[in-house]
């Protein structure tokens, strides 16, 4: 009996523990799953702070990332311990710390490798590792990472498995390019645009294009290139303002430049060069300067060229890339040559010796570091596998006693483990749930501290995380106060911020990465933000959500715009100078050259001529130099009006009067050719001006009105008509008129159109322009109404002013 009632409790035991191991484990998988998934969001923000601060402050940076070691190492997470190794290796390469980055990145590797399910994530560091040794120009070590790094990803889900050996195809490639195993490149890069196409990613699909338009330019094959090129960019979904969109575009004006064709190519690089710039995309940074110094170097703008030469020489600098600094010293060294400048082109060449021993200094202290780190590590690989035979050792020992251990511990373990396990359980639970609550605050805290405006939506759209500055935006934009839990949809639906991210959580969902630059009028003030989108995936691909990181680059952006303004001005203003001096050099000379003529021939024989014909010959002279003094007061006039040198200042005055002091000035002509001046003005109509330019404007318009009439039946006339709280000023004659095709060159610009009056007058071709200019300063303009053989009226408007307004001098 007693035995009987033993062998039921030991099996009732070995029941119970039965259920609870299976209970167990299916808790604990569920936790780790849990802890899986709490841990991956955990390293993606200190990944994010930790790039963010890295271009300002690389050691703040891994000190973020040394926070995240300590924590995963504490809690044994040896899954975590190895992304948060592959991030600081990423990291390092990015500084090019080349011995730190190998030392990281080999660590997460041997991790990686522990784990079967996560076992694919070794390739991405073994890509990273090639990419050090691909940096240093070591291009066949490069391969003997690339390469195995392939078979790698069979065992990751479709996104990684198609994102993974893509990038390792395309490396591939590059470093094929480098060998002009153009062959060999081709196959690569098709190779990985073949994986890219299973995806509907058309910005992966973009870069592919990229490479292969790239190895059919080295082989000349511009046709092939270019509609491979024009492929990429018709892409459907692929956006204009996406970084591979604009690559696509720089390699086509690139390409633009081989052919000969630098009208397209300059149109194409300008909206690269703007958009690289203002969005702050240092990717393209290098390939755009060397295409737009090569293209100023083909149409010998050499100045332009040497321009983007040096803004390239001083950003690879900057990031320490003697490579691509000696590429743009050798830009401006043939910049120097097809300049004849010897001397220069003799600096730049003693520069690229320089810049080459400091490359190759740099590569060979990182390749020995490297080779001494591959010892330490072959060392240490011999150490480990000296304990794991110790411990196979003791494992046989163990393997061949275990019946008797087993035996003998059974009952006790069997009775210890059902209190253990749920113990455990229970208390790890609690721990896990301890830790969640501190890691959220101690994030939450960090991310509230950042300027940044920091927002997580899940799958559902509800807001995961948000952070004050983000808090404060919205309720400044819309009103709106939005927390952690809320619907963003719903919480957004009635305000002009619903479109918007109901359009970024569509994109979220087959777009991974994008950058946006939006515009807010907050409190009667425009703002202008950067904002980063990057879509979340569960383990499984599956998607999870939307994380946006957005900085306000108001003042950035109204820096751009006041500098645009200002070269603008520059370049108007020297066009203005080139202008001047052009007109000024040609009509001087004339008139220089015929006054020295006439002083000249009277010199040589003065007692060969009468006194009437002297007389004659100084009035020609006479004549010459009003010319020249009208020529350089009109040129004078127009420059002030485009350099800002000339002033408006505005009071009311009587018309008819001012018109008055005109026909005065112009009654020795119109008596000459016997032309009628009037007007038809009341004696009372005041308007609102600065006196001095309306009286430069309508002297103009009469003289030329009288140079353009037929003498003894012509007439001019200066007319007034109220139009509310404005009188249009007209200035007509019935002389020849002028067509519709010289109409539209009018106003070109000084010295660009002028003819000969109706008595043979010469123009300077400054009238009209100086005219156009003084009414512009107006806010107003001057128009023409004419028909050949039946006259012309120009006329312009003016504000009218009150009588009683007037001083007792500006009413005579």
């Amino acid at each position: 009996m007693k035995l009987t009632k033993d062998y039921t409790v030991l099996t009732l035991l070995v029941l119970i523990f039965s259920i609870s191991i299976v209970y167990g484990q299916s808790l604990n998988d569920a936790m780790e799953d849990k802890e899986d998934a709490v841990m991956d969001s955990i390293i993606n923000h200190f990944q994010q702070f930790a790039w963010k601060v890295n271009s300002t402050s690389p050691d703040l940076a891994q000190s973020y990332l040394d926070s995240a070691s300590n924590f995963t190492n504490a809690r044994t997470q040896t899954l975590a311990l190895a992304k948060i190794l592959e991030i600081k290796g990423a990291l390092h390469l990015a500084n090019l710390n080349y011995k730190e980055a190998s030392m990281a990145l080999r660590q997460s590797i041997n991790l990686y490798n522990q784990s079967d399910k996560h076992k694919f994530r070794a390739g991405f560091a073994q890509i990273e590792l090639g990419t050090i040794y691909y940096n240093l120009g070591q291009y066949e070590e490069a391969i003997k990472f690339y390469q195995p790094a392939i078979d790698l990803f069979d065992s990751a889900d479709k996104a990684n498995k198609v994102y993974g050996k893509s990038l390792a195809h395309n490396n591939i490639g590059l470093c094929q390019l480098q060998f002009k195993d153009y062959s060999g490149a081709l196959k690569s890069f098709n190779k990985g645009l073949e994986y890219r196409l299973t995806l509907p990613q058309p910005e992966l699909i973009a870069h592919s294009h990229n490479y292969i338009a790239r190895v059919h330019s080295d082989l000349g094959h511009y046709a092939k290139a270019d509609s491979v090129i024009n492929e990429g960019l018709a892409l459907d979904g692929l956006d204009s303002n996406n970084i591979w969109y604009k690559q696509l575009e720089l390699k086509k004006g690139h390409l633009k430049i081989l052919q000969g064709n630098t009208d397209e190519a300059q149109i194409l690089l300008d909206k690269v060069n703007s958009y690289a710039y203002t969005n702050k995309q240092e990717e393209l940074y290098e390939e755009l300067n060397q295409s737009l110094s090569k293209l100023y170097i083909s149409t010998n703008e050499f100045d332009q060229a040497k321009a983007y030469a040096t803004r390239g020489y001083r950003e690879q600098l900057a990031g320490r890339d003697y490579k691509g600094a000696i590429a743009f010293t050798n830009l401006n060294k043939e910049i120097a040559l097809q300049q004849g400048n010897t001397e220069d082109a003799l600096l730049y060449s003693e520069k690229v010796s320089a810049l080459k021993d400091s490359f190759i200094t740099q590569n060979s202290i990182a390749l020995k570091d490297l080779m001494n780190l591959g010892g330490e590590m072959i060392e240490a690989q011999h150490e480990n596998n000296e304990l794991q035979n110790t411990k196979n050792e003791y494992s046989n020992v163990i393997e061949d006693q275990k019946d008797l251990l087993i035996a003998s511990v059974t009952l006790i373990v069997l009775l210890l483990l059902i209190a253990y396990i749920v113990t455990q359980l229970n208390n790890k639970l609690k721990e896990n749930q301890k830790n969640q609550r501190e890691l959220n605050l101690r994030i939450l805290a960090v991310i509230n501290r950042s300027e940044s405006l920091i927002i997580s939506l899940g799958a559902d759209g509800v807001i995961r995380v948000i952070n004050k500055p983000a808090v404060n935006f919205f309720k400044n934009w819309i009103n709106v106060e939005l927390q952690a839990g809320d619907q963003m949809e719903e919480k957004l639906l009635e305000t002009e911020a619903f479109s918007s991210w109901k359009n970024a959580l569509k994109k979220s969902k087959s777009v991974k990465h994008w950058k946006e630059v939006s515009q807010f009028n907050i409190k009667k003030q425009r703002y202008y933000f950067l904002e980063n989108f990057s879509s979340i995936s569960h383990k499984d691909g599956s998607y999870a959500g939307l994380v946006m990181v957005a900085n306000d680059i108001t003042k950035e952006h109204e820096f751009n715009i006041k500098m645009s303004e200002q070269n603008n001005s520059l370049e108007k203003s020297n066009k203005a100078k080139e202008r001047m001096l052009s007109i000024l050099a040609h009509d001087l000379k004339d008139a220089v050259y015929s006054a020295h003529s006439l002083s000249e021939l009277v010199l040589e024989t003065p007692d060969e001529f009468p006194k009437e014909e002297l007389i004659h010959l100084f009035s020609l002279l006479h004549g010459n130099f009003d010319k020249t003094k009208s020529l350089l007061d009109g040129l004078l006039d127009w420059i002030r009006t485009q350099t800002g040198g000339l002033d408006i200042n505005p009071t009311p005055f009587i018309l008819s009067n001012l018109v008055s002091e005109v026909f005065e000035a112009s009654y020795p002509k119109s008596i000459s050719k016997k032309i009628a001046l009037s007007m038809e003005i009341p004696s009372d109509l005041a308007v609102s001006g600065d006196r001095e330019m309306i009286k430069t404007v309508l002297r103009n318009l009469v003289n030329n009105s009288l140079k353009y009439t037929q003498p003894e039946s012509g007439c001019v006339k200066v007319i007034s008509e109220q139009d509310g709280d404005m009188i249009c000023i007209s200035v007509k004659d019935n002389g020849q008129g002028i067509s519709k095709e010289n109409q539209k060159k009018l106003f070109q610009g000084p010295g660009k159109f002028t003819t000969m009056g109706t008595a043979k007058e010469q123009g300077t071709g400054f009238g009209l322009s100086l005219c156009k200019e003084l009414i512009n300063l107006h806010k107003s303009e001057l128009s023409v109404n004419s028909e050949e053989g039946e006259g012309s009226e120009f006329k312009f408007q003016l504000p009218m002013a009150h009588t009683n307004d007037l001083s007792k001098k500006q009413l005579h």
